[in-house]
């Protein structure tokens, strides 16, 4: 206890301006993460990143300015992490490695992304009085209740999703500040959950103006599919993301679109039940699974490709977050085709640049597909808004300025 009373009297007179970055994963790669990072550097911050590393790697190492420091958790705490809402054993093993962090470089705020080792973190910030900064990428418990291991053997009978709901209710309450992606994000919080308005910080996760700049040409990509009447779609490639309704649809249009193709870029536990669904249907010359690529190829993919599409299926999770895809899609220059979740629906309808069809209802797809196919117009004209958008208002240089008003809060609070 005298220990930790010595640490708070050190706080107290250190200058203010570091953050300790808290991670339950390796890093790199996270983009968000990353550019979070930079743009607090950027301010005047100070950052250090705390990221649990499940795999063996370099305990210390700077990557693009950023100041990395890996705990190494092994294959039973990464099995551990599971049952982070089931059992204390994780937290118990992690808090150690959160105090130690702390107590090793005495930042003035710990700012912890997502949920899986935040309650670790939230234990010591009270314990040490720091600030919390609680990051939500998304609504997790809303998202493992689609997971497959959560819904078969055992994941079923260990896996408790009524207490992950619980704890992230609990955790928004305790972080003295909140960020959230999207505006629906913070509704829900607000309206459902029972949390303060005004601890809540928007930080959505659009892309930067010169995302472009980092992508790479590929001519035998677009070589692949030259004369072909593309639909794109980049990313996990999960049923629940609504793959399955872009097969459907690609059946729905054959007769129509002679041409059509959908360019499926990702991977996925279902990968196997999707192309199985293409070959049953007959259309498998018609889909190309090109399983995962570096992100750094979209544009390829982009300049072959007629239409972006993110046709995922309504859930809480969904109907609050954003794909970093669409506003890639929209800064590449392609109209975008989205289901009807609302945070989707409200950025197509703003900034006109995109169609919207419902959730899991192959035949409106295949009308808004259509629609666009028989007018290059349009399709040229919503591409154009998506890249404006981007360019002046969607872009991480607008929308990450929320996360500076967030510190500079605390500073001057």
């Amino acid at each position: 206890m005298n220990e930790d009373h010595d640490f708070i009297i050190a706080m107290s007179i250190k200058k203010k301006g570091l953050i300790g970055m808290f991670l339950d994963q390796n890093f790199p790669p996270d983009i968000r993460v990353e550019k979070e990072i930079h743009t607090l550097m950027e301010a005047g911050y100070d950052v250090k990143l705390f990221a649990l590393s499940y795999e063996k790697k370099k305990a210390i190492e700077e990557v693009r300015g950023i100041k990395i420091f890996r705990y190494y958790g092994g294959s039973i705490l990464y099995k551990l992490s599971a049952l982070a809402y089931t059992l204390p054993f994780f937290h118990i093993l992690v808090r150690q490695k959160v105090k130690n962090f702390v107590k090793q470089h005495k930042p003035d705020f710990l700012h912890v992304h997502d949920m899986v080792i935040a309650p670790s973190v939230c234990r010591v910030s009270k314990s040490f009085r720091i600030p919390l900064i609680l990051d939500l990428h998304e609504n997790r418990p809303a998202i493992m209740e689609l997971y497959a291991h959560v819904n078969k053997f055992p994941g079923k009978y260990l896996i408790n999703l009524n207490n992950w709901k619980k704890g992230q209710i609990d955790l928004e309450r305790k972080a003295d500040k909140l960020i959230l992606i999207t505006e629906e994000a913070k509704k829900n919080a607000v309206d459902v959950e029972g949390i303060k308005s005004n601890k809540i910080y928007v930080v959505p996760n659009t892309v930067k103006k010169n995302f472009e700049e980092d992508l790479l040409s590929s001519s035998p990509i677009e070589e692949k599919f030259i004369n072909k009447f593309c639909l794109l779609y980049f990313g996990d490639t999960a049923i629940r993301r609504g793959t399955d309704t872009i097969i459907d649809t690609v059946f729905d249009l054959k007769d129509k679109i002679n041409n059509i193709h959908a360019i499926i870029v990702g991977d996925g536990s279902e990968d196997s039940k999707l192309k199985i669904k293409a070959n049953n249907l007959g259309i498998s010359d018609k889909i190309s699974f090109e399983g995962w690529r570096d992100v750094n190829l979209l544009k390829s993919y982009a300049n072959i490709s007629a239409i972006g599409v993110c046709p995922f299926k309504r859930n809480l999770h969904h109907d609050t977050t954003f794909a970093n895809k669409l506003f890639q899609f929209m800064g590449l220059g392609l109209p975008v085709i989205v289901s009807d979740c609302p945070s989707q629906v409200n950025i197509i309808e703003k900034f006109n640049c995109g169609l919207v069809f419902k959730a899991d209802d192959p035949s409106d797809f295949a009308e808004k597909v259509l629609k666009l196919f028989d007018s290059s117009g349009e399709r040229k004209k919503l591409g154009q808004n998506g890249k404006y958008a981007i360019q002046n208002e969607l872009n991480w240089e607008r929308t990450s300025t929320s996360l500076i008003d967030l510190y500079n809060s605390i500073n001057m609070g």
